[in-house]
């Protein structure tokens, strides 16, 4: 059986297709076995010569139908949305219908985007970067309530930006308030405090510069940071608060 080349009419795979291997020369920390399995896989997503299930009709045996086999790789668009969609439905079941949630976005100014971009393969790196989103917001909903409280939420890894530039970013979906650690009662957070929750997010996230900066070298630019008001976001680092 025959089949048509099929990304002859797909931009994106022709583009990795034809350039991967010189994307790999300008950026040889892409050239490895686990990077080639993933293009591989994806250049072969939906492919009917690597695989497919055909089915026939059973009443005249002529009708049939290949429906070839799909990478489910989260660097495919095709199945990345599949994913996406599948993530999405999982969280909405997670969710207290009685509760109102805020989407927080939680950025990074562009002079840390070279810290990020230099420990992107540590993955003790980017736990830590989760915490720090999950302490910000138990710290944020703790100051705004004036006691401690313990907030629920979910939070999804961005690495890039809308242009496509490198730029890590947390999105937070946040509980409009919390249980008070005291009392064990539930309390509302009626309105967000932009201004603490600026500067709780700059707290958590320059110390967990700092507590993983074990050789000094973001040193001078921690302090930078900590007192100029110069950044392309404002010095309580730009933090996005969405009402979903």
């Amino acid at each position: 059986m025959a089949f048509p080349n099929h990304f002859a009419n797909d931009k994106l795979l022709r583009i990795v297709s034809d350039h991967w291997e010189k994307f790999k020369e300008l950026y040889p920390s892409y050239g490895n076995n686990y990077y080639d399995r993933v293009v591989e896989s994806v250049l072969k997503c939906s492919d009917p010569s690597f695989g497919f299930s055909q089915y026939m009709c059973l009443s005249c045996g002529e009708d049939s139908k290949v429906a070839a086999f799909s990478c489910k790789s989260k660097f495919c668009l095709r199945c990345g949305r599949v994913n996406g969609e599948k993530f999405s439905n999982s969280i909405k079941d997670r969710l207290h219908p009685d509760v109102a949630y805020r989407h927080l976005t939680l950025t990074i100014p562009e002079q840390l985007r070279r810290v990020f971009y230099e420990n992107r393969m540590d993955d003790k790196f980017f736990s830590r970067f989760f915490e720090s989103g999950w302490k910000c917001v138990q710290d944020f909903v703790s100051e705004a309530l004036g006691h401690p409280v313990e907030c629920g939420s979910l939070a999804v890894l961005h690495l890039v930006g809308r242009n496509g530039e490198y730029n890590p970013h947390l999105h937070v979906l946040v509980m409009g308030g919390g249980i008070n650690r005291a009392t064990g009662e539930w309390e509302t957070l009626d309105e967000f405090p932009y201004e603490i929750l600026h500067m709780s997010w700059q707290r958590m996230l320059l110390s967990m510069i700092v507590d993983l900066d074990g050789e000094g070298q973001y040193k001078d630019l921690v302090r930078s940071e900590e007192h100029t008001s110069e950044l392309q976001s404002p010095c309580n680092l730009v933090c996005r608060l969405l009402l979903e």
